[in-house]
């Protein structure tokens, strides 16, 4: 967190596309792809991930129950 905070950290933007959900009664699966650039210390950094969610109804609303976020290699990112 102090890194995010440092004045040396700077996000130049970020992006949440190819966003799927999949319903499965009280069950959702969702996926997408963040992207994001940033400046660390002067240099210019970017990376994509891949970010699978798992959602359950209850009563009180949809709620995250697990999560999984995987890095891609820079040989299959996709352009940002």
């Amino acid at each position: 967190m102090r890194r995010i905070e440092s004045p040396s950290f700077k996000r130049e933007s970020f992006n949440a596309s190819d966003i799927k959900v999949r319903i499965f009664e009280d069950t959702a699966i969702a996926t997408c792809l963040w992207s994001a650039r940033f400046i660390v210390n002067g240099q210019h950094v970017s990376g994509q991930i891949r970010v699978l969610h798992v959602y359950i109804d209850t009563p009180h609303g949809w709620h995250v129950i697990a999560g999984q976020t995987t890095n891609l290699p820079p040989d299959v990112q996709q352009p940002l």
